[in-house]
């Protein structure tokens, strides 16, 4: 079996975002090592997009499945492609995810032309998927999807519970994407955040805080510095500075192992100190994000 994992632009042919898509590079993680399947990935805020280069990638690489991974701003153009990819493959298992298709299945699933919604994590229940596709299996129980039961019925099967330990996953399969695309990589340390600010969206992340092991994230920087040579970072944690222990570990480590990395995070005015700036900035930081919900 044959799997395309696309990250969608918000337009296409307009580069606007130079950091690899995480979501699409953890699936891709997740089935690199199942047996028979091939897996391919597509990051359409890089690559040249048009219905002749999508037909010729689903034709040549002969896909089984399709996963459309696109956010609200992009839901425009992840309809216009999921159209196209039906259009050439009418037969190909299309599945969208990610926020908006997340807060929205019945509804996007409707309006779409696709078979399944992944909803919330997405890794274990798309390997599942998979799995269960691979060898003819029913849809019906399997948690955390939304499909169509049919031409027409949608069902959407019971939640599937949050992934507890976030250290099992394996790190994002950025080797299936060409590095030297990017100017700046992404790593993601912890997921959930414990706030409720008006403007964020706990679909996925939730507001239960996940953290990885401070030697697991020092180890994926340092492959990141030293295998890919990429020494731009953007950490997409909601709060890369709520777990203290954690991040003075990983500073620590970064300003003992010189990796010589200059990065980017997101935090909150309320979790920060004078001497923890100052160690993040012996450790490379360059910016730190804050949002900023009321003046």
């Amino acid at each position: 079996m044959n799997i395309l994992l696309a990250n969608m632009p918000i337009k296409f042919n307009k580069k606007e975002n130079l950091e690899p898509p995480l979501g699409i590079c953890y699936l891709g993680a997740m089935l690199k090592d199942l047996e028979g399947v091939r897996v391919f990935l597509r990051d359409y805020e890089i690559t040249p997009f048009s219905s002749e280069t999508l037909k010729e990638g689903l034709s040549g690489l002969k896909i089984d499945v399709l996963g459309v991974s696109f956010r609200t701003a992009s839901y425009g153009s992840a309809k216009e492609f999921i159209k196209i990819a039906r259009a050439v493959k009418s037969d190909i298992f299309i599945v969208a995810g990610g926020h908006h298709a997340t807060a929205f299945p019945e509804k996007t699933l409707a309006d779409l032309q696709c078979d399944a919604i992944v909803r919330g994590e997405g890794e274990y229940t798309f390997k599942e998927l998979v799995e269960r596709l691979s060898n003819n299996l029913s849809l019906q129980g399997l948690e955390g999807l939304t499909y169509r039961n049919g031409n027409s019925a949608i069902v959407s099967n019971k939640p599937r519970p949050p992934i507890e330990d976030i250290n099992k996953l394996p790190w994002p399969a950025r080797d299936l994407l060409n590095p030297d695309d990017y100017s700046v990589m992404t790593i993601l340390t912890s997921r959930g955040c414990p706030f409720n600010c008006i403007y964020c969206d706990k679909g996925i992340s939730t507001r239960k805080v996940k953290f990885r092991s401070a030697d697991d994230i020092f180890e994926e920087m340092k492959y990141i510095a030293t295998k890919l040579n990429k020494k731009r970072l953007y950490i997409v944690d909601d709060h890369f500075f709520l777990n203290r222990k954690t991040l003075e570990h990983v500073l620590d480590r970064m300003i003992n192992e010189r990796l010589g990395l200059r990065w980017v995070c997101q935090a909150r005015v309320d979790g920060i100190s004078e001497d923890i700036l100052r160690k993040a900035k012996d450790a490379g930081c360059e910016q730190i994000i804050f949002g900023i919900e009321t003046g």
